[in-house]
């Protein structure tokens, strides 16, 4: 059997490069004794571990960061951040040392959870989910028909799935049953695709423990709940089938109305004045948040299941899918780009940034 070495080392050199570029640009520090990090993650919260000495703190790391991600997560210009940014000082002191007293941040106990799915953004834990994208799409389409935000519908299905998957394992087995949770979800269609979840830490604890107990992931054990948990949700299950006609008329009423003359839905679904932007949602190149998606169907006169597949029929078929932030290079992309990146690349003021950015799922 021929192996393709590139393809199977592939992982390894995107995780290596990921490493290296959590060692340039995570945050160092010896607090109250104890080594700590503080890395940006892609959905722009922060993993914070602490260690009593460097070498366990990039054991920890490495284990927290493969523990919550399937895959290494994608960073912009990558490369080119790995050359620009300067290595931290790699000798024996690299730890900095604060010229003031800073206190440790608490560190997750295994106290049965107490934090609300709607608790606040400094007490939630992000974990990355690999599933397909019609799973994605899925939940996606039960948050937008119970007006909830995307992140706490997960938060709040999630929970839910794992209490009930604690009960139930009282009386089966609980590595049968979280295959049976798998099989749901490698019953979803299309390329997978890594996303966050957002949960309170001494839950993500929880979590992260049964992953071990159970020779899982993090990911594994989230996704499936997710799975397990939408196979119980009637509007998710009885979603109306989209017909390839249907997929059709709604791309030729994109492209009727795409170019320049997409200032009218730009003004319809809040963006006036953004007519790329508006394009490239159309186009599927920025991935749209529910909300806005809901609007554009009201827009086109069609329903939001079309306009979902329609979206993403338009980007499967470009010739050659690519993204450019303003004064950046170009990149080809293999999946759209989330919209939080698609703001942020548009260098508006902080405030309506801040806007626009609380439209995402």
């Amino acid at each position: 059997m021929k192996c393709n070495g590139n393809l199977t080392s592939s992982p390894l050199r995107e995780w290596a490069d990921y490493l290296t570029w959590v060692s340039k640009t995570g945050d160092f520090q010896l607090v109250a004794g104890e080594h700590q990090c503080i890395v940006p993650l892609p959905d722009g919260e922060h993993l914070r571990v602490h260690a009593s000495t460097p070498d366990l703190l990039a054991k920890k790391v490495m284990a927290e960061l493969t523990s919550n991600f399937v895959a290494a997560p994608h960073i912009p210009d990558l490369e080119k951040s790995l050359c620009f940014v300067p290595a931290q000082d790699e000798s024996p002191k690299e730890v900095s040392m604060p010229s003031h007293y800073e206190p440790a941040v608490p560190r997750a106990s295994v106290t049965p959870r107490s934090v609300p799915a709607s608790g606040t953004k400094d007490v939630l834990q992000s974990i990355g989910v690999y599933v397909p994208e019609s799973m994605h799409v899925a939940l996606k389409d039960v948050a937008a028909r119970q007006g909830k935000k995307f992140s706490v519908l997960v938060r709040e299905m999630v929970e839910d799935s794992y209490e009930k998957f604690e009960s139930a394992i009282e009386v089966q087995n609980p590595r049968k049953l979280l295959d049976s949770y798998e099989r749901k979800v490698a019953s979803y269609s299309g390329k997978s695709s890594q996303w966050m979840a957002r949960v309170d830490r001494p839950f993500s604890l929880e979590l992260k423990l049964t992953a071990k107990e159970y020779g899982r992931s993090a990911s594994q054990i989230v996704g499936g709940l997710l799975a397990e948990a939408l196979s119980h949700r009637p509007e998710a299950v009885e979603a109306p089938a989209v017909s390839q006609q249907d997929i059709q008329q709604a791309q030729a009423a994109m492209r009727a109305i795409a170019g320049p003359k997409v200032t009218a839905l730009a003004d319809f679904i809040g963006l006036s004045g953004k007519r790329l932007l508006v394009n490239e949602l159309l186009a599927g190149v920025v991935r749209a948040p529910s909300v806005l998606l809901g609007k554009m169907a009201d827009f086109l006169s069609l329903s939001r299941d079309v306009v979902a597949q329609a979206v993403r029929c338009n980007f499967q078929q470009l010739p050659t899918p690519s993204f450019s932030a303003p004064n950046g290079q170009p990149r080809v992309l293999t999946e759209p780009v989330s919209w939080s990146e698609a703001v942020r690349a548009l260098n508006l003021p902080a405030d309506e940034e801040a806007m626009l950015l609380a439209l995402e799922d």
